[in-house]
């Protein structure tokens, strides 16, 4: 695998990894691709994952369900869970 053609990915990052087979013995060093999360999140983690409080996240996050960019999907009231219904719909294809 071509390492760096998957670095500065949109769509994730490429992570060192390690560790040993027991069944030879040996100790292996890699790269792994991990993906970024599909575009299914709460509020909780928007929050954390762009440094801003919950409030301001939760009022970004309303607005866009407001608009029908996202889809809350969980039908609570707190510990809401929103999706991407169009990325959702193109990685689907």
């Amino acid at each position: 695998m071509d390492v760096t053609r998957f670095r500065g990915s949109p769509i994730g990052d490429i992570v060192p990894i390690s560790g040993s087979d027991p069944r030879f013995g040996e100790t292996y060093e890699h790269w792994a691709f991990v993906p970024h999360p599909l575009p299914v999140l709460n509020v909780a983690t928007t929050a954390t994952r762009y440094d801003e409080s919950f409030v301001a996240a939760n009022k970004a996050v309303a607005r866009l369900v407001d608009r029908g960019l996202l889809a809350e999907i969980t039908g609570r009231g707190h510990d809401r869970v929103v999706r991407c219904d169009r990325v959702l719909q193109i990685l689907e294809r």
